[in-house]
């Protein structure tokens, strides 16, 4: 099977560096097939070179990664588009996601790149799937359900979501829906949630002065005690440690 193709876009070129060697693309299931730095000049390659997927610096000179990405849609680029986000930018990374880019990574990428990348690569296989054999493919409909599904999660996360909800609202069967977290990111529905919701209060505690209990509220935690449990079990400190040795 031919890899999927990937365009890199950054207006530092030491980044452009750094997400070309951050994984082995070619073992992943892709292939870089262009770098740039200027967002103008890659508008024009994404719409002669129709890559699968872009990852894009969301704070560029011009044009943000967001105003390119939304060019490139209205002039009809299929791309998987992922904005690439430093902490002061994760509000427009959210918008992101609203406006439908298929997700966001925050610097430093390299936890995030080969899971996000397992998810692109279902993706796109359903795509092709369905290219080659148009009539009713089952499990390239559950795996486009699947990543509706964690899109939804990944900008709700702070709202009381249950996996039965969320499979009743994407037309998955729960059990499936389970099977697909476990298959695609190697871990559970929780565990994914709850990973998520961490990062963001990391981000909050450390980089804002908003009230700690109100941190607990925003990322989806009804009990502050549990909050504090949980801050502790992942970063080894409860949340007042964590912000005091900011």
């Amino acid at each position: 099977m031919e890899p999927y193709t990937v365009m890199l876009v950054d207006d530092e070129p030491w980044a452009l560096v750094y997400l070309e060697r951050i994984t082995d693309w070619g073992a992943q299931g892709f292939s870089v097939i262009g770098t740039e730095e200027s967002p103008a000049a890659a508008l024009e390659k994404i719409t002669l070179l129709r890559p699968d997927v872009v990852l894009v610096d969301i704070n560029m000179p011009g044009m943000s990664g967001l105003e390119l990405a939304r060019r490139a849609k209205e002039g009809g680029a299929e791309s998987v588009f992922v904005v690439v986000s430093g902490y002061a930018e994760f509000a427009c990374a959210r918008e992101g996601l609203a406006l439908g880019l298929f997700d966001y990574l925050l610097k430093p990428v390299e936890e995030e790149i080969i899971k996000l990348l397992t998810r692109i690569r279902e993706v796109l296989a359903g795509q092709r799937d369905e290219e080659v054999a148009p009539e009713y493919d089952g499990a390239a409909y559950a795996n486009q359900n699947f990543s509706e599904l964690l899109r939804y999660v990944n900008g709700h996360f702070g709202e009381k979501l249950t996996l039965k909800s969320l499979t009743d609202r994407f037309h998955l069967n729960a059990n499936y829906g389970s099977l697909l977290f476990s298959k695609n990111l190697g871990t559970s529905f929780s565990e994914y949630l709850l990973s998520i919701r961490m990062k963001e209060a990391r981000r909050l505690i450390c980089f804002t002065n908003m009230p700690i209990k109100e941190i607990a509220a925003t990322c989806g935690f009804d009990d502050y005690f549990y909050f504090n449990k949980v801050c502790k079990r992942y970063f080894g400190k409860p949340p007042a440690t964590l912000r005091a040795d900011r």
